[in-house]
């Protein structure tokens, strides 16, 4: 599983799993198809923060379209650039957005995308995915949007 694999790698990462863990709450990792209609099939990646009737965020279900990603890609799905690319993806998703609801157990922890405007290395949760791809090596994300994928770099040869 990627998560274990950046776990093993970035510091920050594994210690955020951990911290998460003692609060008993939980990030899940799943594909579209386990909700047929309830992501958009044109979505790469999402984390959905999920709410009891206080608005308690006890767990955040991360989407990762892994069959969109292997399309846009051409790349096998056990090619190391595919494999970069999903743990770009979960650094953002989980350690960007997931986290940090779920160490606040709450919506306010949100921890945003770049607003219309603003620069990608602004944002809350760029800047977060930021700290794992440089413990992992996987390069800075300065742009918001599939550029700072290995995908995108295949599309431009």
């Amino acid at each position: 599983m990627r998560k274990d694999d950046i776990a093993a790698e970035s510091p920050s990462f594994r210690e955020a799993l951990k911290a998460v863990t003692a609060t008993g709450r939980r990030a899940v990792l799943i594909t579209p198809d386990k909700f047929d209609g309830l992501f958009a099939a044109d979505t790469l990646a999402q984390a959905e923060p999920v709410t009891d009737d206080q608005s308690r965020v006890d767990y955040v279900l991360v989407v990762v379209n892994l069959e969109l990603l292997h399309k846009l890609s051409g790349l096998p799905m056990t090619a190391v650039d595919f494999e970069d690319d999903v743990d770009r993806i979960l650094a953002h998703e989980v350690y960007g957005h997931a986290v940090p609801y779920l160490l606040a157990g709450t919506l306010t922890a949100k921890c945003a995308d770049p607003a219309i405007g603003q620069s990608a290395s602004a944002s809350c949760a760029v800047q977060r995915e930021n700290v794992v791809r440089r413990e992992m090596r996987l390069g800075q994300r300065i742009e918001y949007g599939r550029d700072s994928l290995a995908l995108a770099r295949r599309s431009w040869q």
